[in-house]
């Protein structure tokens, strides 16, 4: 059985997507996912859509890095107001690094905010000069997120 056990690690392990693990992947003997075998750290988040959610990267410095809630970086003071960038913290919930050789800065296009993949591959060819712009240009260092538990956390 491939199953997603949700645990607490405590940011000590970071992930290629970006992300804190925050859980445990258990394969049965014999099964690989990203070429590891047995129980790894992963990330729930990211699982079934990135094969580095369960690749363990170096985790870069933090100083001098902040963080904003994800919902306070696209609705500014977001649904019960207040977010405030914080120092950022591998323990603050759902931590994403989006620093420099992040996925977050190397991949997503600061114009457009598509994927490079989008742009070199499109599903949809009309697109390209529509929701996807023409050029890809790499979105660079941006402040890393988090989740502050504003919307709940049922």
């Amino acid at each position: 059985m491939n199953v997603v056990e949700i645990t607490d690690p405590h940011g000590e392990v970071l992930m290629g997507c970006g992300h804190v693990a925050v859980a445990f992947h258990h394969l049965e003997p014999g099964q690989t996912c990203s070429g590891l075998t047995g129980d790894h750290p992963s990330c729930p988040i990211c699982i079934s859509i990135d094969s580095r959610a369960c690749k363990p990267i170096e985790r870069p410095p933090l100083e001098g890095r902040q963080a904003i809630c994800s919902y306070g970086r696209d609705w500014g003071q977001g649904p019960r107001g207040g977010h405030k960038y914080v120092p950022s913290d591998w323990g603050l919930a759902f931590f994403e690094y989006r620093g420099p050789g992040s996925h977050q800065a190397e991949e997503i296009c600061g114009r457009c905010k598509k994927t490079l993949g989008a742009h070199t591959n499109p599903i949809h060819p009309e697109d390209i000069g529509h929701s996807i712009c023409v050029s890809f240009t790499p979105q660079g260092d941006t402040p890393d997120e988090y989740y502050c538990g504003c919307m709940g956390w049922d």
